[in-house]
């Protein structure tokens, strides 16, 4: 596990409203904005952190002038950035207030994480690629933001450590809704999820609503697969031990080849479903 100065809310220059670089692409930013406002992502405290987290910041060099299309990007080792608009709706549909304490499944660049960053109080953040999780620390550290904690490992079984979340956000697409994350959604939460069925992905958002889920497809998304014990099943991960400087260490996960146990029973107690859009 990996721990970014876990300080207390509000010492971080984002918390207060501070944004290094926020003068960088001003007008590109602003069409990013208007182009996500004009597709009904409508919550201003959602808008104003798109508009001040410098994406390019997050992108391989060659791609900066990339950087504010609405696209995704590669960022190596086989995963993207997700494009601005995906984020800002796994963001909106979160519905946060501030003082969260939120899971996040796939840390990838940390772009997702620096924006959700501004949004709560905490934020707890799986990655399961080391070299990935590696750039991700940096490009945090590079901002200045400290109410992170990373963790290298297979994000599918969540993080019982700091359970219950009031929110979770997957920015990977799973076969199924891992049941570990159902379990460790808070009452009230929002657990926000691509899955894949017969090739074709939605975006679903499941809440919690007293023990019991209503579930919701939003739309058709297109995500890079989870790979986990309750997703896509499970990669060897590095087995190293690797320090990342600052005297803390990344653990290595423990695998397990238990079979997947599917979706979490109390999700067929209550149900319902809206039409699914084109992304």
């Amino acid at each position: 596990m990996l721990i970014l100065k876990n300080v207390k809310p509000g010492n971080s220059k984002i918390q207060k409203g501070e944004y290094p670089f926020q003068k960088e692409y001003t007008v590109a930013r602003r069409k990013m904005i208007e182009e996500l406002q004009a597709r009904d992502i409508q919550d201003p405290r959602v808008l104003e952190m798109m508009g001040k987290i410098p994406r390019h910041r997050f992108v391989e060099e060659a791609l900066i002038s990339q950087a504010y299309q609405d696209t995704p990007l590669n960022i190596g080792y086989g995963q993207t950035i997700s494009q601005p608009y995906t984020v800002a709706l796994l963001a909106q549909l979160l519905h946060l207030q501030g003082h969260e304490s939120i899971l996040e499944i796939g840390t990838g660049c940390g772009y997702q994480t620096a924006i959700l960053s501004g949004l709560a109080k905490q934020i707890y953040s799986i990655e399961r690629l080391h070299s990935l999780i590696l750039k991700a620390r940096s490009n945090l550290k590079g901002l200045e933001i400290k109410n992170v904690i990373l963790k290298y490992g297979d994000g599918s079984q969540g993080w019982k450590d700091y359970a219950p979340f009031d929110a979770i956000v997957a920015a990977a697409v799973s076969p199924q809704i891992p049941k570990p994350l159902v379990e460790q959604l808070a009452e009230g939460g929002r657990l926000v999820v691509p899955i894949e069925k017969n090739g074709k992905q939605q975006l679903v958002c499941v809440l919690n609503q007293g023990g019991h889920y209503k579930q919701e497809v939003i739309e058709d998304c297109r995500f890079v697969k989870m790979v986990g014990k309750h997703a896509f099943g499970e990669k060897k991960l590095q087995t190293s031990i690797a320090e990342l400087g600052s005297g803390r260490k990344v653990f290595k996960p423990r695998t397990n080849q238990t079979k997947n146990s599917g979706i979490h029973p109390a999700l067929h107690r209550k149900r319902s479903h809206s039409p699914a859009s084109e992304n």
